[in-house]
């Protein structure tokens, strides 16, 4: 196992960890969720079954000690989306790099996780791989205990503002985006965390940069308006296979 003598982030951590592991696919789990005991072999039936690049995990949220299982609990069968590339997405996915499975060479051509634009490191990895190929998300069963505790990034707002601003200016400078297809549900894809940013500045009585950040990001925010209105026309059919447990 590798480990970092100073503290350089999630993204640079996860990064690290891409190098040291030898697999296909690549599994993410961050320090304070837990992966349920049919994660691995759910995702392994998808991936020798359908062969996506990309597979979005479900959540399971939780406070305090992680929940016991039931028996009863393991799942007989695996419901999801298949999409042909992420961009087509219609149904929401809550992003965090615990719920996210990706083919090693797919990732190797972005490279890697952007360091620049946490706390949405995240949402910016599935923006760039948006168009990289097959995509499946995973509606049932949850495969991640995603903890909900006090120092989630979640819970700090300018944090979120802050992410925002860096989010945006990333997705403009990238070069891979000039000029590609799909530009409008890309920005629609971005546009989603910010509304939060500033629904968040809102609810937390930080007015003047609630407004300053809408000023900033309306198109982002108007693109993912946009597409969510047009989801109101029917979705992607859900798909199903039974369960085999290894």
């Amino acid at each position: 196992l590798g480990r970092m003598e100073t503290n350089q982030g999630v993204s640079q951590a996860r990064n690290a960890g891409t190098v040291l592991a030898q697999g296909e696919y690549i599994v993410y789990l961050d320090g304070d969720d837990v992966l349920k005991p049919w994660a691995l072999s759910v995702y392994d039936q998808i991936i020798q079954t359908l062969k996506p690049v990309l597979i979005l995990g479900s959540l399971t949220w939780f406070q305090g000690a992680v929940p016991a299982l039931e028996a009863t609990a393991t799942p007989s069968q695996i419901r999801f989306v298949s999409y042909d590339n992420w961009i087509q997405k219609d149904r929401n996915f809550r992003s965090t790099a615990s719920a996210v499975i990706v083919e090693r060479r797919t990732l190797e051509t972005i490279g890697g996780w952007t360091k620049e634009v946490w706390p949405f490191d995240d949402f910016y990895l599935l923006v760039e791989l948006s168009d990289s190929g097959r995509t499946i998300q995973i509606l049932d069963p949850p495969t991640t205990f995603y903890r909900i505790h006090s120092s989630n990034a979640i819970h700090n707002t300018s944090n979120w503002i802050d992410g925002s601003y860096h989010l945006v200016a990333e997705w403009q400078s990238n070069r891979r985006f000039v000029g590609r297809k799909h530009r409008l549900k890309r920005a629609a894809l971005i546009g989603s965390p910010v509304c939060l940013a500033i629904q968040r500045a809102f609810q937390a009585g930080q007015y003047r940069e609630g407004l300053r950040l809408f000023t900033r990001v309306w198109p982002w925010v108007a693109a993912a308006a946009l597409i969510r209105f047009r989801r109101v026309f029917g979705q992607r059919p859900t798909e199903t296979m039974p369960v085999r447990i290894s």
